[in-house]
């Protein structure tokens, strides 16, 4: 029982990563108006195209590449090209100068998180958590990995603009950003790994009979 307790709390904290970088990425949104001088109008449209384009996009793609390779190993794969772009991201200079790379880097990034949100909880079953506890798998998930980042993130961002400098203040939550990304990549790497090792165990159940 003390595996699945942890096995769940891992994946909550995967989910959290996944979502609470999709809850973050909104403030790519002002950043585009504050800082790198873009009109509100069009940093709007661009919202609008991340949030909806991405998706009509990234699901479908998603599910196809994760019936080849397997959901988790989609997870911790997604999470590494995730990293990788929000570096290159946060690498790129605070101006309109470089407008043209800082969208398609937001677009990508945007791309590869509602991807990874599509398929997070079907990862659940290759995880081997048991049936019966699966509801409870599920709301311990969308307690930590949902609500968590709807109720904490966005004070906790507010008040960092608040406090200080808007460069300073984005590349503060950028980072904020990135480390979600790093602790979702780390559980479910965790959780890939401690899945191999299950599969080459024999089931205790199977085994006692």
């Amino acid at each position: 029982g003390d595996v699945y307790k942890r096995q769940v709390w891992m994946f909550s904290l995967m989910v959290f990563g996944v979502y609470g970088f999709y809850c973050g990425s909104s403030y790519l949104t002002p950043y585009f108006s504050t800082v790198l001088g873009v009109s509100v109008a069009f940093s709007g449209g661009l919202a609008t195209l991340k949030n909806y384009g991405t998706r009509l996009v990234g699901a479908p793609i998603a599910g196809a590449i994760c019936d080849k390779i397997g959901r988790l190993k989609f997870m911790v794969i997604g999470f590494v090209v995730a990293i990788v772009l929000m570096i290159i991201f946060m690498m790129m200079p605070a101006s309109n100068s470089a407008l043209v790379p800082i969208m398609i880097l937001m677009f990508a990034l945007a791309l590869v998180d509602v991807a990874m949100k599509g398929v997070q909880f079907s990862a659940l079953d290759e995880i081997g958590v048991d049936q019966s506890v699966n509801g409870m798998a599920i709301s311990i998930a969308s307690l930590v990995g949902f609500n968590l980042p709807d109720v904490a993130l966005h004070p906790i961002f507010g008040a960092i603009l608040d406090a200080n400098e808007a460069v300073v203040a984005y590349k503060i939550i950028f980072a904020c950003l990135l480390g979600m990304l790093v602790l979702g990549f780390v559980m479910s790497l965790i959780l890939t790994i401690m899945q191999k090792k299950s599969k080459k165990q024999p089931e205790p159940a199977k085994a006692a009979e």
